[in-house]
């Protein structure tokens, strides 16, 4: 049995060795693929040096297409029973694929995720129901990122990330494959140590990248109509989220525009949403209020956005 653990690269020279390093550890079957995403630092040369000292480590060098390109260049090479990610600013503890080879192997389940939320027991959903309980954990305890879980290849041989979308393009791959007649087994991680980053996208200012989130949300939407119409109202309110976010990012770098059109995104929804039995009175009034009363709500911004510039 062989594990490909798919680890995109992308100026982590500094990072890249420790990551390498606590795979190499590991007691399993291993093939290692690095997917060095056109980088500037030494990070490539980083990869070549690792691979002439392991024969179990494969190195692609490629020009910079994101993340989602990088993953899916390792996914072409893969050839493993499992596949797992890793990001390159990462590493596991000794021990990390033992562990989630036992769970995934006595749960039956084709993907298993992991997590720092104390669970009494492993439980096994349906990827329905997996997806319906991780878009209501308010708390996000069971995140949407690929590497805190291992698939079993047969789940993820035909999907593929997108490659147009660059942000929550990993809610996107998540939500295809649960989509899917499979189970899906939530256990407590701990053996993954994971590097919180200060450059990650979800904390930048508005950039054009950001208007992938609109894609992401209408082809849920329309995998749910098609796929899964119990989990259409769950779609409705996941889009109103992810726009609601949108509209406060755009208006904290002054995108009047753009907060205009998202506006009217909630507005063209407005039904669904509000008639919908997930999400908050408040947060539905939220909802009526940036639909209908976005001038009103930008000018109050904007005069206390110009309160706190006069305070500094």
């Amino acid at each position: 049995m062989l594990i490909s653990v798919i680890i995109p690269v992308y100026n982590s020279a500094a990072f890249l060795k420790e990551c390498v390093g606590s795979v190499l550890d590991q007691d399993e079957n291993l093939e290692i693929i690095l997917i060095n995403d056109g980088s500037k630092d030494d990070s490539g040369a980083i990869c070549d040096e690792l691979a002439k000292k392991n024969a179990n480590i494969k190195v692609l060098h490629k020009q910079n297409g994101g993340v989602s390109s990088a993953r899916n260049a390792g996914l072409e090479l893969a050839k493993g029973d499992y596949i797992a990610f890793i990001d390159s600013d990462d590493s596991i503890k000794k021990g990390y694929f033992t562990d989630l080879l036992a769970k995934i192997g006595s749960s039956d389940a084709l993907v298993l995720s992991i997590n720092d939320y104390k669970v009494p027991k492993p439980f096994i959903l349906s990827g329905q129901q997996a997806l319906e309980f991780m878009l209501k954990d308010k708390a996000h305890r069971f995140g949407w990122a690929p590497w805190n879980k291992l698939f079993k290849r047969s789940v993820i041989d035909k999907i593929r990330f997108n490659e147009s979308e660059h942000v929550t393009e990993d809610f996107s791959f998540i939500s295809k494959i649960f989509l899917g007649d499979i189970k899906v087994a939530f256990d407590t991680g701990g053996l993954y140590n994971y590097q919180d980053s200060d450059i990650s996208i979800m904390r930048s200012s508005y950039n054009e990248k950001y208007d992938s989130m609109v894609l992401v949300g209408d082809n849920f939407l329309k995998e749910c109509k098609e796929r899964a119409p119990s989990l259409v109202p769950l779609a409705f309110f996941a889009l109103a989220n992810g726009t609601l976010f949108l509209i406060y990012k755009a208006r904290e770098a002054r995108l009047y525009e753009k907060v205009a059109s998202f506006s009217a995104r909630l507005r063209a929804n407005i039904f669904p949403i509000i008639f919908n039995k997930h999400g908050s009175l408040k947060f539905k009034l939220v909802i009526l209020a940036h639909a209908f009363c976005q001038k009103i709500l930008l000018a109050r911004y904007r005069k206390q956005s110009a309160k706190n510039e006069s305070q500094k």
